[in-house]
């Protein structure tokens, strides 16, 4: 579409067309109602940079920003756009290199001081982690153990201490019946955190389905 252009948008399920929790009132659809056909027209439009445009500190504010359509697609249950937002945060935040960050120039004062390379680096790599870790939640709700596990683990080969990983991998293995493997991740996840009650519970399920699989092998 070009600025000025129309177009007819017709929404045949109400409920998607719906008034969300928030939203001024009145600008929602009543329940029930027949489909909805929406005349929508482009004001205007500002094509985003492609990444090898971006200097670090956009790249970074694109990725967190995908990361929180990503957190707002899963809160809505729409999986497949969750996945393909944190997985576009995670290539952004890939491309930003320490070889490419120049130190802070000096400066007399902090407002003209850039951003510290470490600083960047730091954050990148936490948008990283908490989007892989983003990525295994929603693998596990669609019941993909195999691409959960892997997301896990890439978390894993950058922060080995990072419960929440070695929960969700642990879920994954189990789901692939690697009970074996899913019982090292629960009790180095309880050497970190004893005291997390997630952890506590899935080793109580694991230890329930070990208990089955002896049995039907006796």
């Amino acid at each position: 579409m070009r600025a000025g252009e129309h177009a007819i948008v017709t929404v045949t399920e109400p409920v998607l067309a719906a008034v969300p929790d928030g939203a001024v009132a009145g600008t929602g659809v009543p329940a029930g109602a027949a489909p909805v056909v929406y005349d929508v027209m482009l004001l205007s439009f500002q094509k985003a940079k492609e990444k090898w445009e971006m200097n670090h500190q956009e790249k970074l504010a694109s990725a967190l920003a995908r990361k929180e359509k990503g957190n707002a697609a899963y809160k809505a249950g729409r999986l497949a756009r969750a996945a393909r937002q944190y997985n576009a945060a995670v290539e952004t935040a890939n491309s930003i290199n320490e070889g490419d960050l120049a130190p802070n120039p000096v400066s007399s004062t902090s407002e003209e001081a850039g951003p510290n390379p470490g600083s960047v680096l730091s954050q990148a790599k936490d948008v990283k982690k908490t989007c892989m870790n983003n990525c295994a939640a929603v693998e596990l709700k669609r019941q993909n153990w195999t691409e959960a596990a892997k997301q896990a683990s890439k978390v894993l080969e950058l922060d080995p201490s990072n419960v929440k990983a070695l929960y969700r991998r642990a879920q994954a293995r189990m789901g692939l019946a690697e009970l074996i493997e899913a019982e090292l991740d629960i009790k180095r996840g309880l050497l970190i955190e004893p005291d997390s009650t997630d952890l506590q519970a899935l080793h109580r399920r694991l230890k329930v389905q070990l208990r089955e699989l002896n049995k039907k092998e006796a």
